[in-house]
């Protein structure tokens, strides 16, 4: 669990130093098919960690300057919820 904290904070870290830094592209590979083979409890661990990140009010006041988030590649094995969040 701690890792993947840790990972989130990564991403927004990457993200304030782009936009600091007037960084116009950012390509992040941040979940791969191969975390479908984790167990159950820590595939929600990590929804979990993904939809607290993009719910963060911090990540918030960045998109409201501008950045826009794609997410890219195969959702459909995502929970509703965290598909919710992320649109």
């Amino acid at each position: 669990q701690y890792g993947h904290k840790k990972g989130a904070e990564i991403v927004k870290i990457a993200v304030e130093f782009s936009v600091e830094n007037n960084i116009s592209h950012l390509s992040l590979y941040t979940f791969s098919l191969e975390n479908f083979k984790r167990s159950q409890s820590e595939l929600n661990e990590i929804f979990a960690t993904i939809e607290q990140g993009i719910s963060d009010e911090e990540f918030q006041k960045i998109m409201d300057n501008g950045v826009r988030v794609v997410v890219i590649g195969q959702r459909s094995r995502f929970p509703e919820h965290l598909l919710k969040t992320i649109k």
